[in-house]
C-alpha cells in the first residue's frame, strides 16, 4: 500500500496554486488588464447606468408628445452625457479647427441630435426597466465598460427579445460619471456620428460651419 506522504501532498497543492495563478495571470493579459468592476466600485456605476435608463425609458413609453419627450429626455440626458467630450470626438481631425463659439452650439446642436435619434428609434418602447449585466473597469476608478440589457414586455405578435446596450462611462475632472458613448444594436453612437461628421466636413472644404448648418436643419 502507498504511504501518504505530507510533503508529497505540500508540493502537490503548491502546484495547484501556481498553476491557478499563472492562468489568472495569463487572463489578465489576454484581456489588456480591464480588471471586473465588481471588485471596485459598482454601485455608483451601476446605480448611474439604471437611474438614468429606467427615466428614459419610463419617459419614451409614456403617451406623451414627441416634443415633450424630447423636452424631457433631453433634460436626463444632458445631465448624464459629458456633450463638450462627445462633441469634441465626433470632429475627428477637425476639433483643433472649432472656435469656442462654435464648440459651445455643436454641443448644444449634437445634444438635441442625439435626442432627436434616441426618441424617433425607441419612442412607444414598453419595456419593463434596463438590467446591467457586467461591468469592466478600463482605468482604474476612472473609464468603464457596461454591459446591459433591456428587458421588453411581452406583447401579443411582438417579439420582447431583450435589446442589448452597451455604455463607456467616464469619470470627470470634478468626479462626477458621465455617459461618453452607447451602444445600441451593435454601433457605438458617438463613432458613428464621428465618421458622419468628419466624411460632412471633409466634402465642405474642411468648414466646420457645415455640421452646425445640417445639425440645425435636422433638429428644427
Amino acid at each position: 500500500m502507498m504511504k501518504f506522504n505530507i510533503n508529497t501532498a505540500k508540493a502537490s497543492r503548491q502546484r495547484r496554486n501556481l498553476l491557478a495563478a499563472f492562468m489568472i495571470f495569463a487572463a489578465t493579459l489576454t484581456t489588456g488588464f480591464l480588471n471586473p468592476a465588481s471588485a471596485q466600485t459598482v454601485p455608483e456605476v451601476k446605480s448611474m447606468v439604471t437611474n438614468f435608463a429606467n427615466q428614459v425609458l419610463y419617459i419614451l413609453a409614456s403617451d406623451k408628445s414627441v416634443s415633450q419627450q424630447k423636452q424631457q429626455f433631453g433634460k436626463i440626458f444632458l445631465h448624464n452625457a459629458d456633450m463638450a467630450a462627445i462633441s469634441k470626438f465626433t470632429l475627428g481631425k477637425f476639433a483643433r479647427r472649432i472656435e469656442t463659439s462654435q464648440a459651445k452650439r455643436l454641443q448644444k446642436l449634437l445634444g438635441n441630435y442625439i435626442v432627436q435619434l434616441f426618441v424617433v428609434k425607441l419612442r412607444g418602447t414598453q419595456s419593463e426597466g434596463l438590467e446591467v449585466t457586467s461591468m469592466t473597469e478600463n482605468k482604474k476608478n476612472i473609464d468603464y465598460l457596461v454591459k446591459s440589457v433591456i428587458k421588453i414586455r411581452k406583447v401579443p405578435g411582438f417579439s420582447n427579445s431583450p435589446i442589448p446596450v452597451k455604455w463607456r462611462i467616464k469619470r470627470n475632472d470634478e468626479g462626477n460619471l458621465k455617459l461618453h458613448d452607447i451602444n445600441i444594436g451593435g454601433f457605438w453612437l458617438a463613432q458613428e456620428q464621428r465618421s458622419s461628421f468628419v466624411n460632412l466636413i471633409s466634402r465642405n472644404n474642411g468648414k466646420v460651419s457645415s455640421l452646425l448648418d445640417y445639425l440645425q436643419k435636422e433638429t428644427q
